[in-house]
């Protein structure tokens, strides 16, 4: 049987390096899941992944070089906005079929063959000031906590156009830097008393999970005005409240389904999604608490994506495939996301609003769960 290579490209080292390793386990479970039920057109599907190390210049080097090699199929990754827009000129000549987890919406905006196996930016922050509606009624004033990025720069144009609509004052943005972590620090402080000067009740997190609870940890010892912790799939990463411990607890997040954080039974959780938690945990593991997803499921959707456009296309041929895939349309039941994916010409984020749930943190013992707010 031939071989058609998924390339990834995401970050493998420095503080960021474990979200390289969810998308790669996730991509080799759905590769195993295609080559298992015979394969891609006649073809077995390996992944092969590199190392941008959080550097954009040297992510987008590691793109041109996989997509120079024929028998790549799709490019996965970059996995920041900063390295796609760097690689964007180099997947665009080449026409080969790009997914991502993770992007800032203005670097989305006009890709010809790159998709989002995720919500657009605009979706999320619909979803976060709905569930703050409920969760948060008597608040009347928000910020942003970013990590001084294309995805908080996203954030902030955002939320200053959509807070007003939701009855909150938007009072800006504050950065901590993209190096603040889980110990908190003068730099997250600093960023918060910031903002809660300005009379944020709530403040929105744009950083990874480490940082959010670097966040946390900086808003517990804030002497008065503590806000309401906010955020997106970051913070809906059991690594938030794994690190910032019960400073996570209350903060309020918008994300996809993620039924294994909660005390949803399996029995409701939607198939694909049951499935794919259910072989993650048996290959990976669930982390030291048991609750630590070892895998991405939007990596996943991104394979399942792309071999249902190549199906659909009946070739490999980077063109055709992109157009297929701008009228894939895959059920709730069958992706690993456990929500339905549907792209379009105009469109290509594929998570639409109705895909998106807010929660917030509990405690349940020794344990953290997030509760359907």
């Amino acid at each position: 049987m031939r071989t058609v290579e998924v390339a990834l490209v995401a970050a493998f080292s420095g503080p960021d390096g474990s979200t390289g390793s969810m998308v790669r386990n996730s991509l080799e479970l759905q590769a195993r899941a295609i080559d298992d039920a015979g394969g891609l057109l006649g073809a077995r599907v390996e992944i092969v992944a590199a190392d941008g190390a959080g550097d954009p210049a040297r992510a987008a080097e590691l793109v041109r070089q996989q997509v120079g090699g024929a028998g790549v199929g799709l490019v996965v990754g970059p996995d920041t906005s900063a390295a796609l827009q760097a690689a964007r000129a180099t997947l665009d000549r080449a026409g080969v079929p790009n997914c991502l987890t993770a992007v800032s919406d203005a670097a989305l905006r006009g890709a010809r063959t790159t998709f989002l196996a995720g919500a657009a930016n605009a979706a999320e922050v619909a979803a976060l000031l709905d569930g703050l509606r409920r969760a948060a009624p008597d608040a009347r004033r928000i910020g942003l906590l970013d990590g001084r990025d294309d995805l908080g720069r996203s954030y902030d144009s955002l939320l200053a156009a959509r807070a007003p609509g939701a009855g909150l004052t938007y009072v800006g943005h504050a950065t901590a830097g993209a190096a603040a972590g889980a110990g908190g620090g003068a730099d997250q402080r600093a960023a918060l008393q910031h903002l809660t000067a300005q009379g944020a009740q709530v403040v929105v997190l744009s950083q990874t999970p480490a940082g959010a609870a670097g966040a946390a940890h900086a808003a517990a010892q804030l002497d008065a005005g503590r806000p309401l912790l906010a955020g997106f799939a970051s913070a809906a990463d059991y690594g938030f409240p794994g690190a910032g411990g019960d400073a996570a607890v209350g903060a309020v997040v918008a994300a996809t389904p993620q039924a294994y954080l909660t005390s949803a039974p399996q029995a409701g959780w939607p198939a694909g999604y049951r499935a794919f938690v259910n072989a993650a945990g048996q290959q990976y593991g669930l982390g030291a608490e048991g609750s630590q997803l070892q895998a991405a499921p939007a990596g996943a959707d991104c394979l399942l994506q792309w071999a249902r456009a190549v199906q659909a296309a009946g070739t490999f041929a980077g063109a055709a495939v992109a157009r297929a895939w701008e009228r894939v349309d895959l059920p709730a039941s069958a992706t690993a996301l456990g929500v339905r994916e549907r792209s379009t010409a105009g469109d290509h984020a594929t998570v639409g609003r109705d895909g998106l749930l807010t929660y917030t943190w509990v405690r349940e013992g020794s344990r953290y769960r997030l509760k359907p707010v």
